[in-house]
């Protein structure tokens, strides 16, 4: 108070009266405190809390519950925020490493590298389940950036093995025209992932010189939306392609099958069909949207006479044909 410190004082303090309470340590026998009489400006946003000090982390057995971390990133006086959390395995609540909340962090990789949980196990039948949210905490209202700057941020999925980044989703992009706000509860289907260890990040993408910073975030009560709101994600789990391209079927010659494989950078509405050299269509083997991501699809010419087939993909701005020989 008034500058200085008063005396040590055994935790529970008493909350409400307009009292904040901040909470530093790795687990409860380490915890430390400071108790403010009245809510202060600084790097977070902060509240008068209504409850006893020591109900505010809640445990399930020794792991936290409602629990997650923050990307903070400072940039032209207004502060972008993106946070990962609440995440569950199977039902368990899964922690991210330990990193000194006192670290100095200068890059944006840095940062990507602080936000990062633990190693966890997935398999096919695996449930994973999460809350993201994204905010601006601007004074002027304007939150946009200007000059050209940028802030991109993401969860990610990654091997933990080959540390290769197996899907990236929930994206918010922070320039002069978009200053989006967001929060969503996320279940990862996971029936395509190879069965191994695995670990989850926010990802961190900046132009322009930045102030960076990260926290662990408990909350009182759960942010996750009604197990009926949340959004299914299905994924393939491999890298994106960095271009679109249509690849030579096999076998070809063939009879009466061969395998056409095509990779799309973007997501978007795909076309891929197959006409003989009259310019007619014989078939219709893609016609809708698809993720980023490579594919494969089987096209049977058990009922068209042999000849010279021509198949051709439209996806966004990209199309490309090729030809193809069908024996009998």
């Amino acid at each position: 108070m008034n500058g200085t410190y008063s005396s040590i004082t055994t935790i529970p303090e008493t909350g409400g009266n307009g009292q904040i309470q901040l909470s530093n340590g790795y687990d409860f026998n380490n915890i430390k405190s400071v108790v403010l009489k009245q809510p202060f400006s600084g790097i977070y946003e902060v509240k008068p809390l209504p409850f006893n000090f020591s109900t505010l982390q809640k445990k399930n057995g020794n792991v936290l519950s409602y629990y997650g971390r923050m990307a903070i990133n400072r940039k032209q006086e207004k502060t972008f925020v993106y946070y990962l959390g609440n995440i569950l395995l199977d039902g368990k609540s899964i922690m991210f490493k330990f990193v000194q909340d006192t670290t100095n962090i200068k890059t944006d990789d840095d940062m990507t590298e602080k936000i990062a949980t633990e190693n966890i196990y997935l398999k096919p039948s695996s449930s994973l389940q999460l809350t993201t949210s994204y905010y601006v905490i601007d004074s002027d209202n304007t939150k946009k950036l200007v000059n050209g700057d940028e802030i991109k941020f993401s969860v990610e999925l990654v091997d933990a093995n080959s540390k290769e980044v197996k899907t990236s989703f929930d994206e918010a992009k922070y320039d002069s025209k978009s200053s989006p706000e967001k929060k969503s509860s996320y279940t990862l289907n996971l029936k395509n992932i190879k069965e191994g260890n695995y670990f989850l990040r926010i990802s961190t993408k900046t132009s322009g010189g930045s102030e960076f910073y990260f926290c662990d975030v408990q909350d009182e009560e759960s942010s996750n939306l009604k197990k009926g709101e949340q959004i299914e994600l299905e994924f393939n789990y491999y890298k994106i392609p960095t271009g679109y391209s249509l690849g030579d079927n096999y076998p070809n010659p063939f009879n009466p099958s061969t395998i056409i494989k095509y990779q799309l950078q973007k997501d978007g509405f795909v076309s891929l069909k197959v006409y003989d050299m009259l310019g007619r269509e014989v078939a219709n083997l893609v016609n809708e949207i698809k993720k980023a991501g490579s594919y494969e699809v089987n096209f049977d010419a058990h009922n068209l006479a042999s000849g010279v087939y021509v198949y051709t993909i439209h996806a966004n701005d990209f199309m490309q044909s090729k030809k193809m020989m069908f024996l009998k």
